[in-house]
């Protein structure tokens, strides 16, 4: 396969918009999260290099289990913020994009899926 199709940024929304969160929207942060893991093993377990950036964290590129540990790792221990603070690394010019964000359903992934990302 293609070097450059192996691999894929799964970037997570990790901004929260108060510091009071609701129930919903702590189940959708918690479901967010819940995508990023699962599309983190999906891809690893089919030998691409995963890298996963959120606002305050970004892990890898890297591939294999020990990546995936390491992915899982940092998912379970991601905190929301409240700042608007930016991604950290720019986005890749290879490979995927896939957007994972809090509330968002999969029929918001067509407005991207043009332009080579989606939104999971």
């Amino acid at each position: 396969e293609d070097q450059l199709a192996c691999k894929v940024t799964i970037c997570l929304d990790n901004h929260q918009p108060a510091d009071r969160l609701s129930a919903a929207v702590m189940d959708q942060q918690e479901e967010a999260v819940s995508r990023a893991a699962s599309l983190s093993a999906h891809y690893v377990k089919r030998g691409y290099a995963i890298r996963l950036v959120t606002r305050t964290v970004s892990v890898g590129p890297a591939s294999g289990e020990a990546c995936l540990d390491q992915l899982l790792r940092a998912l379970a221990l991601l905190e929301f913020t409240c700042e608007e603070a930016p991604f950290p690394v720019s986005l890749p010019s290879s490979g995927e994009c896939i957007f994972v964000s809090p509330g968002r359903s999969l029929s918001d992934s067509r407005s991207l899926s043009d332009r080579g990302s989606r939104m999971a």
